[in-house]
């Protein structure tokens, strides 16, 4: 990408907008502007006029839309969520994205969970056909596959790392705790208190607390700082100002521990971060699950740098992706704690009646108890064969390069 600005600085022709980079979060498109800005004006590593601009959700448009039609601020590389692209194309006058010749989707596994599918194809179909497009992806589903299938032509794939199969960072010490909810809280200041962080007193590293509801974040980042603990907290009904302010902090090391939502499960990269306790395991399920729990734990042990990632794992609510979890801690060389080793057992015998179409009532109570508690908010009941659905999470973060090998597609 350098050498291409390179060349379009030196020939004259920085006319317009160059480079599009699509991410899913407005903290990963935040993360990527910060660090092409190292190559703008007055920068170190300066490339003649080149200007960069953001643009995401939660703040105005106005002073968006006033810089994009000004010639005199015209940036060459921008930077934005699907949702604020797609509000800037309705806005913006035709022709605006003629001199797109580099489209980056970073993330783009991630952004299609999102549901950001629609948004992205109405980006694509505004852009010159001439044009160079990566992608970038720690997964290669079948959505994602279809996708560059049909905008990329003959697409070159590079894989960086083992891609066969889902692999965690062997440079994270993963520990899992069987614990009852009840314990959860206990444990977690235990947990903290271990690796020094005790009232004012923290370690020059962080930690990173990941829970699964927007509430939960807010309630268990109180209740530590009624405990003496430096901490704070970032979720989707955070205004942007406040999410911003929290993640500035957390990245400067004035909070050594964050409590968060998937919004800094993947992409994120935060130097220092020591210590990752899932609160919760992540509320999807299957592959998806173990996908998002990689992600997680790659929030440490980045740049061969060693880290450690504690999973706190409820019986009555995690047995069923129990068997994915003993997969990834083995292909990892870590070690499988006898209790979740039990849970796995028991979980096959209930996954081989489901795939004989069998009643699956009675033996989910026998796993999981009685009737169920009302869902989280990202859908998943508490527990029990009739656990209600839960009302839908905001929309969160992904991205990670930190724990299994990621995946670009490149196309002329």
């Amino acid at each position: 990408m350098r050498e291409t600005l390179s060349m379009r600085v030196s020939n004259g022709s920085m006319l317009g907008l160059l480079v599009l980079v699509l991410a899913p979060t407005r903290e990963l498109a935040i993360q990527i502007h910060h660090e092409a800005a190292r190559f703008t004006v007055g920068s170190e590593e300066s490339m003649g006029s080149l200007r960069t601009m953001c643009s995401y959700g939660g703040t105005d448009v106005l002073p968006d839309l006033e810089r994009l039609q000004s010639p005199a601020e015209w940036p060459q590389v921008l930077v934005g969520t699907p949702g604020r692209m797609n509000l800037l194309l309705n806005r913006m006058p035709e022709g605006w994205l003629d001199q797109v010749d580099m489209l980056v989707l970073d993330e783009a596994d991630r952004m299609l969970d999102m549901g950001f599918e629609e948004q992205i194809r109405t980006v694509i179909t505004r852009l010159p056909v001439q044009r160079q497009t990566l992608f970038f992806t720690a997964t290669w589903p079948k959505s994602v596959n279809l996708l560059a299938e049909e905008y990329l032509r003959q697409p070159v794939r590079l894989n960086i790392g083992q891609t066969s199969e889902l692999n965690a960072n062997r440079s994270v010490h993963q520990l899992v705790e069987v614990v009852s909810e009840s314990s959860k809280l206990g444990r977690l200041q235990g947990l903290l208190a271990e690796h020094g962080y005790e009232g004012c007193r923290s370690p020059a590293s962080k930690a990173l607390v990941f829970v699964n509801t927007k509430k939960d974040a807010a309630r268990l980042s109180e209740m530590l700082q009624a405990g003496g603990l430096e901490v704070d907290c970032i979720h989707g009904n955070r205004p942007q100002h406040e999410r911003e302010s929290v993640m500035a902090a957390f990245s400067a090391g004035r909070r050594k521990i964050m409590v968060a939502t998937d919004l800094a499960g993947r992409g994120i990269d935060v130097k220092d971060v020591s210590l990752v306790v899932n609160y919760d395991m992540p509320t999807s399920t299957g592959q998806q699950c173990m996908e998002d729990y990689v992600h997680r734990i790659g929030r440490t042990g980045r740049m061969d740098i060693a880290g450690t990632a504690v999973t706190l794992f409820e019986p009555k609510i995690d047995v069923k992706v129990a068997h994915e979890l003993v997969k990834v801690l083995q292909n990892a060389g870590q070690a499988v704690p006898a209790e979740l080793a039990a849970l796995d057992t028991g979980e096959s015998v209930l996954n081989a009646a489901q795939k004989r179409g069998l009643e699956k009532s009675s033996k989910k109570r026998l796993w999981m108890g009685g009737k169920g508690n009302k869902g989280d908010e990202c859908g998943r009941g508490k527990q029990g064969g009739k656990g209600s659905k839960g009302s839908k999470e905001g929309k969160g973060s992904r991205g990670s390069k930190g724990g299994q090998g990621s995946k670009g597609t490149k196309a002329s």
